[in-house]
């Protein structure tokens, strides 16, 4: 399937009647405040995690031959935990500008055929854990990772990020981590605004900018709103639309 740009999401939010009864017009400032925002989001929390030299990766480590030290993983696991304090931080400006956004959008109303869902932003979250052959989940804000045993050769420095936006954006690292077995990624779209116009959504492999890259086989759990698909790969993923 070819590449869905960014823009795509507000692409709809034009002048128009709502899917759901009862709402008023949108008018066209918002629908450009909406994009203008979703640029911002898009670049929040992007950074590459930081880790010592002597141990950039447990995955390439492991498959180096070398298994990585408990002095290793904690430094590792230490250096995570403030990124994540630090992009936690910087998030609150983001986070209380598309407030805002998101009560006008309520107030007005829109057509939402776009490729992904529009939601209410949530505060950003991010959850650090070391994870063996074991396995272990992962809750982060709403959603949850379930990484099944078997599924990494060694113990591994696991970041699972919910991102501040106004759809729904998870990120992985190490960034391109591979497994024996696929984990499970939930991701719950409780707090979005669920058009009519299309009865089922699926989790996307996205760029940072938002473009689609792979739409993975889902499972909408529709009454639970949440979607379910297995990873093979750590990087950025959302939910959109089937279409």
């Amino acid at each position: 399937m070819g590449m869905l740009p960014m823009q795509d999401v507000t692409a709809s939010l034009k002048p128009g009647r709502a899917a759901g009864s009862g709402h008023r017009w949108l008018g066209g400032s918002l629908r450009f405040a909406l994009l203008g925002l979703l640029s911002v989001v898009i670049g929040c929390g992007q950074s590459t995690p930081t880790m010592p030299d002597s141990a950039t990766s447990p995955g390439i480590e492991a498959r180096r031959g070398r298994v990585p030290s408990s002095t290793d993983l904690k430094a590792i696991e230490e250096a995570e935990k403030a990124r994540i304090d630090r992009a936690k931080q910087a998030s609150q400006a983001t986070y209380d500008s598309l407030k805002v956004v998101w009560q006008r959008f309520l107030d007005g109303g829109a057509r939402l055929d776009g490729a992904f869902v529009v939601c209410d932003p949530l505060q950003y979250v991010g959850t650090v854990k070391i994870v063996g052959s074991e396995g272990a989940d992962i809750d982060f804000g709403p959603h949850k990772l379930s990484i099944p045993r078997g599924a990494l050769a060694a113990p591994t420095v696991i970041t699972a990020e919910a991102l501040v936006s106004l759809t729904v954006e998870a990120k992985f690292s190490p960034h391109g981590t591979t497994f024996a077995v696929p984990p499970k990624l939930r991701l719950s779209y409780k707090h979005c605004y669920v058009s009519s116009a299309f009865a089922t959504r699926s989790i996307v492999y996205v760029t940072p900018e938002l473009q689609i890259l792979e739409w993975l086989a889902s499972v909408d759990q529709g009454d639970a709103q949440v979607v379910l698909a297995d990873l093979w790969h750590f990087s950025k993923y959302a939910v959109a639309y089937n279409r």
